[in-house]
């Protein structure tokens, strides 16, 4: 159960939430790059090595990626 909620959570912080029920080719580019993203950080590596983890996404999003604690 602590798996799902820290996905729910990571979903949560890139306003993907209520997209959760929906397969990975239902979702835009940049929806499917953000989970990209959260399928790195839920490992909670040390030290992310991530290449252009931004480069397609709209600024919004950008801007939201930037912002992670």
């Amino acid at each position: 159960m602590k798996a799902k909620f820290l996905i729910y959570e990571w979903l949560e912080r890139f306003n993907l939430a209520y997209k959760a029920q929906k397969k990975i080719c239902e979702l835009s580019g940049g929806e499917q790059q953000k989970v990209g993203l959260i399928r790195a950080f839920i490992r909670e590596p040390e030290v992310p090595l991530l290449d252009e983890p931004t480069g397609n996404l709209d600024p919004h999003s950008l801007i939201e990626i930037i912002d992670l604690p």
